[in-house]
């Protein structure tokens, strides 16, 4: 067990510690299920990434009747937005690949894309919202209530990538629907196209398995 705790780090193994006088063989298997509990979520997260990013891209395109957009870096972006295109764009070019406008949006992070839904934005949500979020209600549609659960979603999403603790969540099942309905917001045929049917079956059998 000593090896186990020096190849996790001591902080990462004791974030799994339920208990003080919980047995470190516990431990070491509540770490084992939360890595089942986040595989769980890895296929929808990806769906969720790439429709989103494009259904930003095309949106904004279509409205500023610009298809290469971002490898222009637009002046409307914040200074944040606009070093993170340079640095996709850098990146490219470092490994010699063509900068051309698929390839820095797909360079460019979920976290990029989700602040797109921030306050600073709010005239450009009101400008191509029905493009990006065409299977989200209407009496819902506002950026406050995308940006909401997009930050929520992007704070679990990093935490699963980073490999950090998620069977504390008090309703994972319910962080898996609300990720499954905001796939259905952006693209309404990207769930039955690109997921299994089985995904939620999994979480159930991993979430029975609790140590």
């Amino acid at each position: 067990m000593a090896l186990i705790k020096t190849a996790l780090s001591l902080e990462r193994f004791e974030s799994h510690r339920a208990g003080l006088l919980e047995p470190d063989e516990i431990v070491f298997l509540r770490y084992q299920w939360n890595a089942e509990l986040s595989e769980c979520y890895f296929a929808p997260l990806r769906v969720l990434e790439v429709v989103l990013r494009n259904g930003f891209n095309q949106a904004i395109a279509a409205n500023f009747r610009n298809p290469d957009w971002l490898t222009a870096i637009p002046p409307w972006l914040l200074v944040s937005g606009q070093e993170s295109v340079r640095n996709a764009q850098q990146y490219l070019r470092e490994r010699s690949r063509p900068v051309t406008q698929a390839r820095v949006v797909q360079e460019m992070s979920f976290g990029f894309w989700t602040s797109l839904l921030n306050g600073r934005y709010e005239s450009l949500f009101h400008a191509v919202s029905t493009r990006v979020f065409p299977g989200m209600p209407r009496a819902m549609r506002t950026r406050a209530n995308a940006s909401r659960r997009f930050e929520n979603i992007r704070l679990l999403r990093n935490r699963i990538f980073h490999f950090r603790r998620i069977w504390n969540r008090p309703d994972l099942p319910g962080d898996f629907a609300r990720i499954l309905e905001a796939i259905d917001w952006v693209n309404p045929h990207a769930r039955r196209l690109l997921l299994s049917e089985s995904g939620r079956k999994r979480l159930d059998e991993v979430l029975a398995r609790k140590p």
